[in-house]
């Protein structure tokens, strides 16, 4: 599992200045922090989720942000997630939506799950590949409109269900 830690209201950068505070959660401040960093020309296989096609609206901070908090609604939701992890998780899926299938996928709340996925501590054993793989196999990616709660829901009791 990626280093957790907990941001309260109030934390602030190595300056000293005051980040958080009730009005901006950390949230939204790792949100800033991660949009700055993403560049979707390298990037490219995370466009369509992002809203970075000619053609669509541009999504990209309320994207984050949603999956940012879906992430932590399923670690701990008093938690903030090591941005640079988040980030890092970020690469390690676009390489994942190299699948032409994935690539067409515009659902937020199938990212977020991918994101989960690659932060959770069960990557170690190959859940992040079985995930994909059920993804694949189940035209998961073909839905509109994903919750990630409930997909994260469904895969891990099925995942489960195979371990008897």
């Amino acid at each position: 599992m990626t280093e957790i830690s907990v941001c309260p209201v109030g934390f602030g950068d190595q300056h000293g200045r005051t980040l958080t505070t009730p009005n901006r959660p950390v949230t939204y401040l790792q949100c800033r922090q991660l949009k700055d960093r993403l560049d979707f020309s390298y990037l490219s296989n995370l466009k369509s989720v992002f809203g970075k096609n000619k053609g669509q609206d541009e999504c990209a901070r309320s994207v984050l942000i949603q999956s940012l908090q879906d992430v932590r609604g399923q670690i701990d939701p008093n938690t903030t997630l090591d941005t640079e992890a988040v980030f890092e998780a970020i690469k390690r899926i676009n390489d994942t939506y190299g699948d032409k299938r994935l690539q067409a996928s515009m659902a937020q709340g199938l990212f977020a799950a991918f994101l989960y996925f690659q932060l959770s501590e069960d990557r170690k054993r190959g859940t992040y590949e079985q995930f994909t793989n059920w993804v694949l196999r189940t035209h998961q990616y073909e839905l509109t409109s994903i919750n990630a709660a409930d997909l994260i829901k469904i895969f891990s009791k099925i995942a489960q269900s195979r371990k008897r």
